[in-house]
């Protein structure tokens, strides 16, 4: 099978030839390998629409395991949850006092570790020693974008143009 490179250096061969011999050889060989060019093209712009039609059709089976995997995730937590009131209400005295820092399985543990979160009761409240403020910028591309079209300088930003292929 002749590649799209190839059968283009074939063009270009045919393009700086000497037509003065054999002209109507070199016109009706380019124009066969300007046929293949384009059914090569034709092919290429095909199997480019089946891969993105097979892209497309893995959207509703990605949606459904990721619904899966946080069912199974939610499962897990409600189990972990069951299990820890559970073993807190047998063993509430054990593990407050840190008489007991494991509680075997048969192939597991069960293990409680303390921990320290700070629960905030009232925002008001809180002096403004303890308070970060947060500042956020975002750069508006659209207005800096009409303002260069608008011929204005605007230090720090340009357009540049891009050529996006589109098949159709």
């Amino acid at each position: 099978m002749v590649s799209i490179y190839e059968i283009q250096k074939e063009m270009e061969k045919y393009l700086a030839w000497d037509f003065e011999e054999n002209q109507e050889e070199a016109i009706k060989k380019f124009e066969e390998l300007e046929v293949k060019f384009e059914e090569k093209l034709e092919n290429i712009a095909k199997y480019i629409t089946n891969l993105n039609a097979e892209a497309e059709s893995l959207k509703p089976e990605i949606e459904r395991l990721v619904e899966k995997q946080q069912s199974y995730k939610k499962k897990a937590e409600n189990l972990k949850k069951f299990v820890d009131i559970i073993l807190f209400n047998k063993y509430e005295y054990e593990i407050r006092n840190w008489v007991i820092k494991k509680i075997p399985a048969w192939n597991f543990d069960y293990a409680y570790r303390k921990s320290e979160a700070v629960i905030i009761t009232d925002e008001e409240a809180i002096s403004k020693d303890y308070k970060k403020i947060v500042e956020t910028t975002k750069i508006d591309k659209t207005a800096i974008k009409k303002a260069i079209k608008e011929w204005k300088d605007v230090d720090g930003a340009e357009i540049k143009n891009n050529f996006n292929l589109n098949i159709k």
